[in-house]
Parts: structure tokens; sequence; C-alpha cells
């Protein structure tokens, strides 16, 4: 029977249908949970490669559930497992084969892992147990064994497991001998939040300013004060952050398992052998001497032996986290960076050699110290890479690869000494923010561009690049907007770019939308730029709906390669598979008229993504947090153009911004609002009309978005009343506006309880599907 062209035409009508219908079926939304089980790599933790290269080991925070203890925002948890590290385990992949392996499986914490010099045996800290400790894997059985039964007591990622050059010792901070991890809770900023519910548990609560106060019998300080007893250890006079750093420096034997103290109760912070393995060099956060007026950027660098014989190098260097110090190849001199300048010292005499500094040249790096290749010194610095010569006692610029800023070495990051003239470097094109792996011959200061990625690196490299002992394998951990993070290997040789893991692996059915960099001119000319993400199912032609997450004084085009944009719940692929664009511009700001020219550059934000030919102009909305949630309320008063505003941990009102007081009567807002972020220069009784016309509150009858505020209801950084107020105001107003509070949570989603933090994101996505529905 023929089929005449109505039924054919129906048939291929009903087949496309289905066609997609079926489409639809195997495709799934990215949810919130799909973000949060999202793998990344534990923060400033390093990755390291086998001495014979076959292995790779890396830290991953895939332990969710540690979030939800009531120890989760504790320095350190009961077991001894700091922060940062709570949630991360140890895996091991073979770089050949990509099989991987979790060292400790479960949830129980593993971090600080670092491959024995032979490559038989992998250290790392572990609360297997129940306390952390150091444990041991070998890679040719498998197994597992605790190296003795000290408590140890590192706290960033970066403070490792240290060999020794022969294998036979490793050197770690352990909890400071005779003193207990609940005691040492004292000397931490949380001994002063339990203080105030002390306070406020008496009844009485007395603030004072400018009045002589005589001390009577009884009128002391309320809380726990057995602080005493650590204050005549030398320990801090007061709470204070840095004191998460306190440990006795300590060297064990791993054959007899014999703990050797070198340095006790100090703040310890990084520390290495030297290359011989004779002795020991360490850098030391300045005491305050009873002063309590601890300096968070002095160190001193010491020198030990083996057996406990100190002396202190160099006394008060600034430096950000006392990393920035180096020994030569001999060991015989120390290179270390001082504010931004780097001098170089005889280990022997103890005598300055040498200072290096140079106007408008900052030689120092938070996380890298000084290189050495020969009788040299290099670092670098404003996108370029200097040599500093200890034979001609100069400067040079060794070089500038335009159109890449040279952003680091690569190398791991207790890389001090080269014994290649190779090394490579990691760049970044600003104008494009691609990145690029670079190579240059140290002594003729040729350089070459091996490749260029529309990537984004995953971290800092300093703990997130490899280089193999040949010198002909990179490693680096690499994102893109739709594509996670994970280790990739670039080899010269092949010229080409492998990826090494697979851990981001249960996406399937999940599809991604693309990022793109736009920019736009402002009025006065400058050149801005944005992060655009295009919907998953983005088509060429379609209008789409726009979420424009801001923050003023942010660039946040640079994130246009990382996965998502963000990460853990902001990130932003939850609304690219739901149809919407999205779009993070730079939001540069004008502090003489700041909430007028946030509401400028977010205006022409707006234009550059409809301009592109993605946004729907009738349904654009407005999402920032904290500071970004101030930028959304100054856009909304500024312009009727807005579908719908979310407003997170925001504020409106300038005046009661500054004199906001914590219960402790602390005022932490007045520096804020003068110098840090909005830079008023003075206080309110002096510029009462700068205060008044960038306070978004007295302009909230101009509003024409339904507005949504989100805030947590024990948020210390900006209070809840500040999102009440605003509340009240829109209600008097009769403007659309809703209102929830979580209680008892605090500034962020990232440290919400899971049930908030899911309903804080339905809340959103539920906003915006009423009042800018994706066109499907």
């Amino acid at each position: 029977m023929k089929l005449t062209n109505i039924t054919v035409s129906s048939l291929l009508i009903i087949l496309v249908f289905s066609s997609i219908s079926f489409a639809f079926q195997n495709q799934r939304f990215f949810e919130i949970e799909d973000a949060m089980n999202v793998l990344g790599f534990t923060d400033r933790t390093p990755i390291s490669i086998s001495p014979d290269g076959q292995y790779i080991s890396y830290h991953i925070n895939d332990s969710k559930e540690y979030l939800q203890r009531d120890d989760a925002n504790e320095y350190f948890g009961p077991n001894g497992a700091p922060r940062a590290s709570k949630g991360a385990s140890v895996y091991v992949t073979e770089i050949s084969s990509g099989i991987t392996q979790k060292i400790i499986p479960g949830n129980t914490p593993s971090w600080g892992a670092s491959w024995s010099p032979d490559g038989n045996d992998l250290a790392f800290y572990s609360t297997r147990d129940g306390k952390a400790g150091v444990w041991l894997w070998n890679k040719e059985t498998g197994k597992l064994r605790k190296l003795n039964n000290e408590m140890v007591r590192p706290y960033w990622g970066f403070e490792e497991i240290v060999w020794s050059p022969d294998g036979t010792k490793i050197l770690v901070k352990l909890l400071p001998e005779g003193v207990s991890s609940e005691e040492l809770k004292e000397i931490y900023p949380d001994r002063s939040r339990r203080e105030e519910e002390e306070v406020k548990q008496n009844g009485k609560k007395v603030f004072t300013h400018g009045i002589a106060e005589e001390k009577k019998p009884g009128n002391q300080p309320t809380g726990n004060t057995s602080g005493t007893e650590l204050t005549n250890l030398n320990y801090d006079t007061q709470p204070v952050y840095v004191n998460v750093q306190f440990g006795d420096l300590s060297l064990i034997d791993l054959n007899s398992g014999q703990v050797t103290r070198l340095d006790k109760k100090i703040r310890a912070q990084e520390y290495r052998f030297s290359p011989d393995g004779e002795f020991i060099i360490y850098s030391v956060r300045q005491p305050n001497n009873g002063t309590a007026t601890i300096s968070y950027i002095d160190y001193d660098i010491k020198i030990s032996d083996l057996s406990g014989n100190i002396r202190t190098l160099v006394k008060n260097t600034i430096q950000e986290y006392g990393l920035g110090f180096s020994l030569s190849h001999d060991g015989k001199k120390l290179a270390y960076t001082n504010g931004d300048e780097v001098e170089v010292l005889n280990i022997e005499t103890g005598k300055k050699e040498f200072s290096f500094a140079q106007d408008g040249v900052d030689l120092s790096r938070d996380y890298r110290a000084p290189l050495w290749y020969e009788n040299n010194i290099f670092v670098p610095s404003g996108g370029s890479l200097w040599q500093l010569s200890l034979d001609s006692k100069k400067i040079v610029k060794l070089i500038d690869p335009q159109p890449y800023r040279v952003l680091n070495i690569l190398g791991h990051s207790d890389l001090s000494f080269l014994t290649s003239r190779q090394i490579y470097l990691g760049g970044l094109d600003p104008k494009t923010k691609n990145i690029s792996i670079l190579s240059v011959d140290l002594e003729s200061g040729k350089y070459e561009n091996l490749i260029t990625l529309n990537k984004a690196y995953s971290g800092e490299l300093e703990y997130f690049s490899l280089v193999s002992r040949d010198s002909k394998k990179v490693f680096l951990t690499l994102e893109s907007g739709d594509n996670p993070p994970e280790i990739w290997e670039f080899e010269k040789k092949a010229d080409k770019l492998r990826k090494v893991t697979n851990i981001n692996n249960s996406f399937e059915g999940i599809k991604f939308g693309e990022s793109k960099l736009i920019s736009w001119t402002m009025p006065d000319g400058r050149e801005l730029q944005g992060a655009l993400m295009l919907p998953s199912d983005y088509e060429i032609g379609k209008r789409y709906p726009l979420l424009i997450k801001v923050y003023a004084g942010d660039n946040y085009s640079g994130l246009v390669n990382r996965f998502g944009f963000q990460g853990g719940y902001y990130n932003m692929q939850k609304f690219a598979s739901r149809g919407y664009a999205v779009l993070l511009p730079d939001a540069p700001f004008d502090i003489e008229n700041p909430m007028k020219s946030i509401a400028e550059v977010v205006s022409k934000a707006a234009d550059a993504a409809i301009n592109y030919g993605v946004a729907d102009p009738k349904k654009i909305a407005l999402f920032g947090h904290s500071f970004g949630g101030y930028t959304v309320l100054a856009a909304a008063v500024e312009s009727d153009r807005y579908a719908a505003v979310v407003s997170s941990a925001g504020f409106s009102n300038l005046f009661n911004r500054y004199v906001a007081m914590r219960e402790s009567g602390e005022l932490p807002f007045v520096q804020w609002s003068e110098r840090i972020q909005l830079k008023m220069k003075t206080h309110p009784w002096e510029r009462k009309d700068h205060y008044f016309n960038n306070s978004p509150f007295f302009y909230l009858d101009r509003v024409t978005s339904p507005v949504l505020l989100l805030h947590g209801g024990a948020d210390p950084t900006v209070f809840p009343i500040r999102a009440e107020e605003t509340f009240a105001a829109l209600k008097r107003l009769n403007k659309p506006v809703k209102m929830v509070v979580y209680e008892g949570e605090g500034h962020a989603p990232s440290i919400f309880k899971r049930e908030n933090a899911l309903d804080y994101h339905d809340q959103i996505l539920d906003w915006l599907q009423k009042y800018t529905p994706p066109n499907n």
C-alpha cells in the first residue's frame, strides 16, 4: 500500500518527537547532590610522584559526612584530624594503566602522603585507629602499618611528612608533650566564643570604652582560665588563630619507632632536611613573648642537628606562610624572602652575604621558595621569571613571555634546587584566560611555549604540579567549564595531553553547559570581561533566561575555565542544565560612587549577554552572596530591568552595617567599612551623605524586582537582622519579597546542615522558575 504525503509527514514527525523524547529521557539535571559529589583535590595538599615515575599519589575530599558532625567547624577533630583534612583520603594511581586505589577504605581521614626515597613506601597521616598518627603503605605488598602511638599535629595541607634522604627517619609535628588536645583548645579563638556564652548565661553583659575601670575582687574575666598554665609555657596570652600551629617538631626513626622531639611547643610551619640529611632547617612563627601582640607575618628560621642542638639563623623575616626559604645544592647557603626582597645567608657563619631587591618587583611567593640552580636563584614575579646571580650580584629579568604571564615554576612544593638546566613554567594569557606550559633553558634564557590549553589549573601550582625526574613529563591538575578536575600528563616528546585519573566519572546522562569568555566596553572606555555559561540545550538564535551572579570588586571572568565556574554549592552547571544562561562578570566599582558604578557595571554586563545572542532581555535575574548580596540590591534600586533578585547573606543599610557589634563587644565592621571593602575612608558622621547615597535601603521604594532574601540565623559575618530590615522595608513599601532565615546556620551554605543547604538552593531555583522560567 502506498503511503500518502500526509501519512509520511506524520510518521516523520512521530519519529522526530520520539527521538527527542528518548534523548531527554536519557538526560538529567545536574543536581545539588551532584555538585557536592564533584571530587576535588584537598586544599594546598601536594600531589606526589613515586621516585620510579610509575605512580602518582594525591588527596581527594570524598567524605561529606564530616560536614554534619558537631566538630565540623573545629580546628581539629576529636581524633586529631585538622579541619581541611577531615574529609580527605589518600589515593594512588598507576600512571600507565590508570588503575587507582584508595589507601584507607571508607570515610577514615588520611592525608599528608609522601613517598620514601626508594619508592617502596608511602607515609601518610590517618585516624585509622581513632587517633591521628603516621602510617606506612607498602607499594609491593599493599600492607599497612602504624609507625608508633604518637599523636601528630599538622594543620595545613602542605605540612606533609618529610623523609630523610637515606629513608631511615621522618620529620613530623607532634602534639606538644604533656599537653592534651582539649587543653590546646583554650588558646584557639573558639575560647573567646565560649567565654561569651558564659557571660550570657550569667545574665549580665558590661561593655566600656575610654573609662578607667578599677579592678576589684571578682571583677575578673569569666570563662575557662585554665589557659594560664599554657601561657607559662610561652603560649599566647590570648586565643589567636595562629595557635593552630603549635606542636613539637620531631624525628621518628622508622626502624625503632624512637621519637626525638627537636624543638618543643613552637609554631613550626615549614621543615626540611638538608641535602646530606645531617641537619634540619625550619621556620617558626614569632612568639609574642607575653605581649599579646603576635605578628602574623614574622618568622624565625632555625637549624637543628639530629640531636636537637638548635641555632637561630634568621630572626623576624617577613613572610606570609613561612615557606619562603631554601638551601643551595651543597646545603651551605640559605636563600629566604624578607618582605619583597631575597636575602642569602652563609649557614656556617650565620652571616648575610647577599640582599637582592628591585623597585617595583616583589620577589616573595606565598607558597614557593626561591629556586636554586648552580650559583643563581630564580623567582617568578609580576608575570616574568627573574634571575638573581650570586656571581654578578645583579637581578635580571630572564624571560617575559608575552602575551602569557608566568604564574609559577612547575614542580613539587618542596622544590629547592635543580640539577637540570631546563625548567617548566605555568603561564596564563590574561586576555583569553588560556593557560600554557612553557619550557625554559636557564643558561641561555631561551623559552618555548609547548602547549596552549582552554583549561584552568585546579589549585596552586606549587601543590598541583609535578615534573618527572627525567624532565620529560609534566603532571597537572586541570579542569574546564564543562569538565571536572582531573590529573593530566603532558609529555614533551609526544607533544600531547593525556588524562591520568578518572575520579569524576559519575555524571552520565548530564549534558553540561559550555563556557565562553565575553567582553564589553564601559562608557569610560574600560574593557571588562565576563564568564558566560551557555544553557546545556543551547541552540544558536534562541534566547534563554539569564542569571547574573555578581560580587562587586571581584574579577569573575578568571573563572571561565573552572568547572561550573565555582565549586560545591555554587557550581553554576545546576542552572545551565535547567535551561539558564549564567554570567559571572568582572565588577570593579568607583569607591567615590559605589552604588551607581556597581549598577552600571551589572547593566552593561547584561547588555553584553543580550548582544551575544543568548539572553532574553525580559528574563534577567541577579544573584549575590555576602557583599554580592549588597551588590545585587544596589543594582536593583538603580534599574527596573531585572525580573528577579536573590540576595544571600546581604545587607542594604551601611549605617547599620557600620555599627554592628558582636556579643564580645567587638566592632568588626568599622574598619571593613572605612578601609577594607567599601573604602568609605571615614565614619558616617563625617560623610553622612556618602553613606546615605550608597545605602540601597533608602532607595528600596524604587525596586521593581521580586526580591528573595536568604540568611543564616547565626551568621557572624553579616548578622541576620540585616536581612530582616531589608525585608521589613520592602514589605512596608508593598514590594514582592520573601525572606528565609535558617536558624543556627552561619554565613554560607557550604557550612549549613545538609537539609538546610539543599533547601537554600531549592529556594533559589523555585524563585527563578517563578519569575524567569526557562522557555521550554
